[in-house]
């Protein structure tokens, strides 16, 4: 009996637990939703028809890495960009910042309007929210809600604030992807696509009419007398801008971030696309990739780029803008159009046999010196299965001999396995070219091939190892070397050279990679260019190869992803240093001359 009563007294009072905490969690669902409602952030009041939205992230704080950036550049310089933060409020429309909380977020949205300009509000947070609609004036609704300010001249907008503000209507939502890229920058842009172009569909489909009849009144202006039919070739060019307009219509979304650190701004951009559309299918044919064969290349050259893509795609497009040239010249008589059409066909020939070839990533560098054998050393790595097929191709370039274009007569030589390094050969592949008064009545075209190349014009060698086809291009004996203690070097990730260490602030997975040490690179071309007279600048070039910088990359990479395109742009401090020091070059320069006259 004595069981049983406890028995029931156990159930009885699980009963009432499981009572009193369904009521709580009910009590807590309700206050939640209820405190969120009355607490709303600055995006909980930006209607979904907005088309743009712009965020100032913390004004203070932005303003301060901003100036703390450029005191990097160059000392004291941040210290004037603080001293106009200001004018800031120029783009609120309160120039005095009266009662404007400048440690919070700003926002301005913008809203498309068919025949009409577009519509603005401001979402500004405040401590004086009568002080602040006393500044703006009377040209404004104005609304508020918790710590935010909402104004606008456009009425019906605000309206549309109201509701959300009093729990209904319907915020904007930004993609998870798009929304850590508007989150991560200091100043940020959200273009709502999706109804931008639902908005301007009307004008999207009179710029396909209006293609077309461009198109067709470009090609009824050619005469047919000139020997050469354009419409063919115009035919690529329309095909290229339609599909450029599709792309604006498959479009969801762009958001863009600029993330300023002491030594460094990076730019993030994220476009997402519809899924399944045709723009979607054409990115997913070109996966991404590490890159890592940038890092087989001699570091700390000038520049760098890394491409990880459907090569053959390309190719077969390349094939089809030549088919089209070739298409054009059927029906000419012109000699020298022919046999541009002859010449286009062998190298057809040639591309052709990549179909048996399985092509991976690609890396190149290039660097400067001043030499004989012309200024420019470019270094190329290239994966390939089986190599040996990219060799057969190469060889086979041989074959072209000597070609005559319009203006220019190039031959081309290839001497098999005409070099040794160690156990590999190489063979050297020479492409010399005339040119006729008639192109280059002042000569600069041969002067340039000279000053590039040398008076041998283009020297290539190419060496096969394993799955890989290393290459260079101008230079000698000495930069094959180079290339290849590069390439056979133990990866070494606890010590990095400069351009590896600006590759890591760049996408992981990228198809695209381009770094460029640009303080550098003008240096040394000012320095070589300087000894040939031929500039015409007007202050002397003595002592430009003393200026001293250290070596220093803007990045840049681009990487498909899911429905989208990424790209990521980095600028480092460093670049902006170099850039100051042949500024003051210069300036010094310039300042001698006047004291001279």
């Amino acid at each position: 009996m004595l069981r049983l009563v406890f028995r029931s007294s156990f159930q009885n009072s699980g009963r009432t637990i499981q009572r009193i905490a369904s009521a709580t969690v009910a009590v807590a669902v309700v206050l939640s939703s209820s405190l969120a409602a009355l607490a709303a952030g600055p995006l909980d009041l930006i209607p979904a028809s907005a088309g743009v939205v712009v965020r100032l992230r913390n004004p203070d704080a932005t303003i301060t890495k901003v100036g703390n950036f450029a005191n990097q550049i160059q000392p004291g310089l941040g210290f004037m960009v603080q001293g106009q933060a200001s004018a800031l409020g120029l783009l609120i429309s309160n120039p005095t910042l009266a009662g404007v909380d400048l440690k919070q977020d700003w926002h301005i949205a913008v809203f498309p309007v068919v025949n009409a300009a577009p519509a603005v509000i401001f979402v500004v947070p405040t401590t004086d929210a009568d002080a602040l609609k006393g500044a703006i004036g009377d040209g404004f609704t104005f609304t508020s809600k918790d710590a935010w300010a909402v104004y606008s001249q456009d009425e019906a907008v605000i309206e549309l604030v109201e509701d959300l503000a009093d729990g209904t209507g319907q915020s904007l939502a930004m993609e998870r992807r798009a929304a850590g890229v508007f989150d991560g920058g200091d100043i940020s842009v959200y273009v709502n696509a999706a109804k931008l172009t639902d908005t301007y569909k009307d004008q999207l489909a009179q710029a396909d009419e209006q293609l077309e009849l461009f198109l067709e009144g470009l090609k009824a202006q050619i005469p047919p007398q000139q020997g050469l039919n354009l419409g063919p070739i115009f035919d690529i060019y329309g095909d290229m801008a339609k599909g450029l307009l599709q792309a604006v219509r498959d479009s969801e979304s762009f958001s863009a971030g600029i993330a300023v650190t002491n030594e460094a701004i990076t730019i993030e951009e994220l476009v997402l696309v519809k899924a399944n559309s045709g723009t979607d299918t054409y990115l997913q044919v070109h996966k991404p990739g590490d890159l890592a064969i940038l890092n087989r290349l001699p570091q700390d050259k000038l520049g760098y780029m890394g491409i990880q893509m459907d090569l053959k795609a390309v190719l077969k497009w390349g094939l089809n803008v030549a088919d089209k040239f070739v298409e054009g010249t059927k029906d000419s008589d012109d000699e020298k159009l022919k046999q541009v059409a002859e010449m286009i066909g062998k190298f057809k020939g040639m591309i052709g046999k990549f179909d048996d070839v399985e092509l991976g990533s690609a890396a190149w560098a290039f660097g400067l010196k001043d030499a004989e054998a012309g200024i420019l050393q470019a270094y190329t790595v290239s994966e390939a299965k089986p190599a040996e097929k990219m060799r057969e191709i190469t060889r086979e370039m041989s074959g072209l001999g000597k070609i005559e274009l319009p203006g220019i007569k190039q031959e081309i030589t290839v001497e098999p396995a005409a070099e040794k390094y160690g156990d590999l050969s190489a063979d050297i592949i020479r492409v010399k070219q005339e040119f006729s008064d008639e192109v280059d009545p002042l000569g600069m075209q041969r002067e340039l091939q000279k000053l590039m190349y040398g008076e041998g014009g283009t020297v290539q060698r190419v060496v096969i190892k394993g799955d890989h086809v290393i290459q260079t291009l101008g230079g000698g004996q000495e930069e094959m070397k180079e290339l290849l203690a590069a390439f056979e070097a133990p990866a070494d990730s606890t010590t990095l050279s400069v351009s590896q260490k600006a590759r890591n602030g760049l996408l992981e997975q990228a198809n695209f990679v381009g770094l460029i040490d640009l303080p550098m690179l003008a240096i040394k071309g000012l320095t070589i260019a300087s000894k040939t007279g031929q500039l015409p600048i007007p202050v002397p070039l003595d002592g430009i190869e003393d200026v001293k910088v250290q070596p220093s990359y803007v990045g840049f990479s681009i990487g498909t992803e899911p429905q989208g395109l990424r790209c990521r742009t980095q600028i480092s401090a460093g670049t902006g240093r170099g850039i100051m020091a042949i500024v003051a070059f210069f300036q010094r320069q310039a300042q001698q001359g006047n004291q001279g006259f």
